[in-house]
């Protein structure tokens, strides 16, 4: 069941019932439903194509992302045999199957399949004029975790000007549905409180919650044990999302749990310069979700100022910065007690910014 996703639903339906062929560009940070919610709408619009870039890895090659876009073809169309030497006979290929009819095509994790060739986006956007836009029956949505990447070369590429019909950035759900992660069990709002603080209302991470538990069960179990799904989550996203930088982006965030600062504060409490590069980093953690930027506002005409401060905007990932991972060897040898989340250190206070975020 596709829970607290109506107005994207809305938004596809409104799409599907034009006369022209429709390109979509979902973002999102990793966990928060953008391939599921393709999925669950593209099955249902006739013939469904889905093609998945491989994950990032040491010396993965772009040969080695066309070789796995000519498997997932063939699984597609149930005839084995594709191979490709660039993305024109890549994306060629997939034309000839889309042609006619109603067409959902999921490109899902575009910015892994795209990143070790410079001319991907210019060929996917000549096979978009020369053979996808004409199915006017065709919807294509380009998905990825990447959000950088997708703004820089899919929304702020001159070549998809007036070529795309939505672009999205999916958050976390509305707080207001939250109980359904639950079913038909009863469950007392402290309870709800105390998942989503931690959660951030990131469905993957409410599907992990066991109703059956209590909501102290499900924390120590998810959190603070060495198999649970939050304990290890915090490292997969950020070496999937960014790779080799991942260190760095972990350091920032380290230094913006303590508190907010603006970006020139948090350049000195890394003994950085605010130059070019670490304004980029700041940029690429607004666009994956991590953080926010907050604008004070001009006393004499109330319009914001151009001073800003930087906070953690996902509540898992704050949680996970100051309990999981400064505990995170004990937790690994089985020595760490969880004696309830009251009994945090400091717990009066990151509860105050977690109901915040």
């Amino acid at each position: 069941m596709l829970i607290g996703r109506t107005q994207e639903l809305s938004k596809f339906n409104n799409l599907a019932s034009k006369k022209t062929a429709s390109l979509v560009v979902l973002k999102g940070r990793r966990r928060i439903g953008k391939s599921y919610l393709a999925q669950e709408y593209g099955k249902g619009h006739g013939k469904y194509f889905e093609i998945v870039g491989l994950a990032p890895r040491d010396n993965i090659k772009n040969e080695d992302q066309l070789k796995n876009f000519g498997e997932q073809l063939s699984l597609s169309v149930g005839i084995p045999g594709f191979s490709f030497e660039n993305w024109t006979q890549a994306f060629e290929a997939l034309a000839k199957f889309t042609e006619k009819g109603k067409v959902f095509i999921l490109i899902d994790e575009i910015s892994w399949m795209g990143s070790s060739d410079k001319d991907f986006v210019g060929k996917l956007k000549i096979a978009w004029d020369k053979f996808y836009s004409k199915n006017p029956n065709l919807m294509m949505v380009l998905c990825g975790s990447v959000s950088s990447w997708i703004d820089k070369n899919i929304l702020n590429n001159t070549d998809f000007v007036g070529r795309i019909s939505w672009q999205h950035q999916l958050g976390p759900l509305p707080l207001s549905v939250i109980r359904q992660f639950w079913g038909k069990n009863k469950i007392i709002p402290e309870e709800i409180l105390k998942v989503v603080a931690i959660t951030g209302a990131i469905p993957k991470y409410l599907e992990e919650i066991n109703p059956k538990l209590t909501a102290e069960q499900n924390i120590e179990q998810l959190c603070f044990d060495s198999t649970g799904y939050l304990f290890n989550d915090f490292q997969k996203i950020f070496n999937d999302i960014f790779t080799r930088r991942a260190p760095i982006y972990k350091k920032m965030l380290k230094v913006l749990s303590m508190k907010k600062l603006s970006p020139s504060d948090l350049a000195k409490s890394l003994g950085e310069k605010l130059n070019s590069d670490l304004s980029e980093y700041i940029h690429d953690l607004e666009q994956a979700g991590f953080i926010a930027r907050e604008y004070t506002w001009n006393l004499k005409d109330g319009k914001d100022s151009k001073l800003s401060q930087l906070r953690i905007r996902d509540n898992y990932v704050r949680f996970y910065l100051k309990y999981i991972d400064k505990n995170s060897t004990k937790i690994a040898k089985g020595t760490f007690k969880y004696s309830g989340i009251t009994n945090l250190l400091n717990w009066d206070t990151i509860i105050g910014y977690l109901f915040e975020g």
